[in-house]
């Protein structure tokens, strides 16, 4: 389950369309089927970067796929084997997309609205653990921590979203792990947090390197 569900299609529809339209190339490492980064991942089209930590190994989508981001699994970090968020209850992923409905609001509310989208259905009986105000790279951002079963299993994620009001860009990293490996998966996750940087968007066409 992807940031609960990968939530608005419509997101990723325009989003894809918007990618597409600048040439990318990688400098991770293809797979038959996925990218894999070590050291740096590296998004030019939305203006960023995550610094990982050794050995570390973050699986991105395959050229000419959209580029929107990575994930890491905290249950085996360092294995290049395919990882596949959505079919996982235990993952890190840094993902990027525009806020294609141009809010107007201020980032507050444009934040609040968008982690309002990945919320997870009112049948699994969600407790909310925190919302608070956070900086990721020196954005603003909302940071959202919740707990909820599923399958006799006690699921726990931490959710940061920034918002990027130049570019119409928003920025999520989440963390969800069952509440067994939480603690442990979550020095991973702010390691992560940390390593996020910002770049100059793109103007035209733009390199990973």
């Amino acid at each position: 389950m992807r940031h609960a569900g990968l939530f608005l299609a419509a997101v990723l529809t325009c989003a894809t369309a918007a990618a597409q339209t600048s040439a990318r190339r990688t400098i991770g490492r293809e797979t038959d089927t996925e990218t894999i980064w070590t050291g740096r991942y590296s998004n030019c089209d939305y203006g960023y970067y995550v610094t990982l930590p050794s050995g570390i190994v973050g699986h991105g989508s395959k050229a000419p796929n959209p580029n929107h981001g990575v994930a890491i699994n905290p249950a085996a970090p360092k294995s290049i084997t395919v990882f596949k968020v959505d079919e996982s209850n235990r993952y890190i992923d840094v993902f990027s997309f525009y806020d294609v409905e141009d809010h107007e609001d201020s980032t507050s509310a444009t934040l609040d609205y968008y982690l309002s989208l990945g919320e997870i259905g009112s049948e699994k009986n969600v407790d909310r653990l925190g919302l608070r105000s956070f900086s990721l790279a020196w954005l603003s951002a909302k940071r959202a921590e919740d707990r909820w079963t599923e399958n006799s299993t006690v699921i726990r994620r931490d959710r940061v979203i920034a918002y990027r009001r130049s570019g119409g860009i928003l920025y999520q990293i989440t963390l969800q792990s069952p509440e067994s490996t939480y603690a442990h998966d979550e020095k991973l996750f702010e390691l992560i947090i940390a390593g996020f940087h910002l770049t100059k968007l793109p103007n035209g066409q733009c390199s990973n390197d």
